[in-house]
């Protein structure tokens, strides 16, 4: 038994990236809206954003989060240089 292998590798590569960008009409668990999302979405960004806020602060986790990206900030200026 062969495979037929008449796909190029971009043939293929943009048949991947179709399939990952599968976007349906979602509605938001909490304020309701209609959001374009995929089949795991339960959020749109406004409220997922606002979730994940919360949470890091509930954590403790903002001045953390600040301190790592002030440090990848300094060193992407610093390969730049």
């Amino acid at each position: 038994m062969e495979i037929d292998c008449a796909l190029s590798m971009e043939e293929t590569k943009t048949k991947i990236a179709e399939r990952r960008m599968i976007m349906s009409k979602e509605i938001c668990m909490d304020c309701g809206k209609v959001f374009d999302g995929g089949s795991k979405a339960f959020f749109c960004m406004d409220c997922r954003k606002r979730r994940l806020s919360d949470s890091a602060k509930i954590r403790g986790l903002s001045k953390i989060g600040n301190e790592s990206y002030s440090k990848q900030q300094a060193e992407r200026k610093n390969k730049k240089l």
